[in-house]
């Protein structure tokens, strides 16, 4: 601490100043003082601070999940929309698992893996009309594997793909796996 009269360092527990005699409890006081008021500015300040935080997220909260004139909140919707899109895309990965039983059968027959480059091949080659899934805009099998390009369902997904794999285990048996193409989103990929 410095003495205020003559500007001398002393120690932080020092009652007087070593050099010129002045009392230091005063100064230490102000020190004390002057650092309780600037805890208390900063704790005003953080109060002003979380409250403005407060207001300004429950706005937003309520404009997305009760936005002015919409029967649905924007949160909903969007729930809505996803929703939708899944039921639409389990009428292309119901085909699919019907092309991938006629996949296996052929397989199981021939010991080779089916190859049909279109719809109409799919359909003459392994016997599995998918030609009234209203969602696909093409599929085919190379391999055994199925791909198929959805279009009519929406922009999120359109032109993208879901593909089936078959993987041949040891004792005969086929697993498939899911996997999307052309920058399917991952959330309408199935699991299984």
């Amino acid at each position: 601490m410095f003495c205020p009269k003559c500007g001398q360092k002393n120690d932080e527990d020092s009652k007087f100043c070593q050099d010129c005699g002045t009392a230091l409890a005063a100064v230490q006081k102000e020190a004390i003082k002057t650092s309780n008021r600037k805890i208390v500015f900063i704790s005003i300040i953080t109060l002003i601070s979380i409250i403005f935080l407060t207001i300004v997220i429950s706005v937003i909260i309520r404009f997305l999940f009760h936005a002015p004139g919409r029967d649905l909140s924007y949160f909903e919707t969007l729930l809505y929309e996803r929703q939708t899109i899944k039921a639409k895309l389990t009428e292309v990965t119901n085909a699919m698992s019907n092309v991938a039983s006629a996949v296996a059968a052929y397989r199981q027959e021939d010991d080779t893996w089916p190859n049909c480059a279109t719809i109409t091949e799919i359909r003459t080659s392994l016997g599995v009309s998918v030609g009234r899934v209203n969602y696909i805009s093409s599929m085919s099998v190379t391999d055994g594997v199925i791909t198929t390009i959805v279009s009519g369902i929406a922009g999120s997904v359109d032109g993208r793909g879901l593909v089936l794999h078959p993987e041949l285990k040891k004792d005969g048996s086929i697993v498939w796996y899911w996997n999307g193409a052309n920058g399917m989103p991952k959330a309408f990929i199935p699991k299984r």
